[in-house]
């Protein structure tokens, strides 16, 4: 790796950092950006995504020097002070360490579908119009940490490789591999040709007990499941519950007294621990 100093915030050499915005990089430049010493670590490491350069503080460098040694990392390490890397990126970055990532062309749902049968416990997660980085971020890291091997989106959801998303991730978005589902909710039925049983996470009316639901899909041979979860408002649209290509099962949560629902960053865990065991 090169490593070369800035000193100042009109360095040609920094400008995928100059004033980030998440939105404009996407159509700008096919760049996203991972932000903090573990993301940036988490990037080098595992690879699924190009690492254009680094900008970091003197002391964050050192945090990540290793992995980036280790990793043979060929690429430019850019070094500034805090002044200078706060006034280049337009906010005060307090983790001192940034990271471009090329987004590349993506997956389509058939390769997604063709890693997660090779991974962990070949479960997949389904997202349905979900909006909020936070709980994007959220299900990837508890998709990573319980064995799905993927996650596929609608059209309407959120971009898991927002920056805030992969920190709220701790960088799984960078690992777990994800498309989207052009064809909504019609798309899903590639899931059931794959073999998955799709199941949709819901209080709604046909739902079951999910400990009723995972006995019975692990008493039949075969296939992974496919859990759905959708927004925290609306749920689920009546097209993934009952529609073509639709939901197999309807799995909820038993919950107590008059709570009728949690966040579906929670649930989705509690629902793939459930069918992980």
């Amino acid at each position: 790796m090169e490593i070369e100093r800035i000193t100042s915030l009109d360095d040609e050499r920094v400008r995928d950092y100059r004033n980030v915005r998440d939105a404009d990089l996407i159509g700008r430049r096919g760049v996203f950006m991972g932000e903090g010493r573990f993301v940036v670590r988490t990037m080098v490491e595992h690879g699924r995504f190009a690492v254009r350069s680094v900008f970091a503080t003197e002391v964050a460098l050192e945090s990540v020097r290793g992995a980036l040694e280790e990793s043979g990392y060929a690429g430019m390490v850019y070094v500034a002070g805090r002044g200078v890397m706060d006034g280049v990126v337009g906010f005060e970055i307090h983790r001192g360490c940034l990271a471009a990532g090329e987004r590349g062309t993506g997956l389509s749902v058939a390769q997604v579908i063709d890693e997660a049968q090779g991974v962990g416990r070949g479960g997949v997660v389904v997202l349905e119009d979900l909006t909020n980085h936070d709980n994007v971020g959220g299900i990837f890291r508890s998709a990573l940490a319980l064995g799905a091997g993927g996650v596929l989106m609608s059209p309407r959801c959120c971009d898991p490789l927002y920056r805030k998303a992969i920190r709220v991730s701790m960088g799984a978005a960078l690992r777990v591999p994800f498309a989207m589902v052009d064809e909504w909710p019609g798309g899903l039925q590639v899931l059931r040709d794959a073999g998955y049983r799709v199941v949709g996470l819901t209080v709604g009316e046909g739902s079951r007990d999910i400990r009723e639901v995972a006995e019975e899909i692990r008493g039949e041979r075969g296939g992974g499941v496919a859990l759905v979860v959708g927004t925290e408002g609306d749920g689920l649209s009546d097209g993934v519950v009952g529609g073509v290509g639709g939901c197999d099962a309807l799995a909820a949560i038993p919950m107590v007294g008059d709570v009728d629902s949690m966040n579906v960053g929670v649930a989705a865990g509690i629902a793939l621990h459930e069918f992980a065991r």
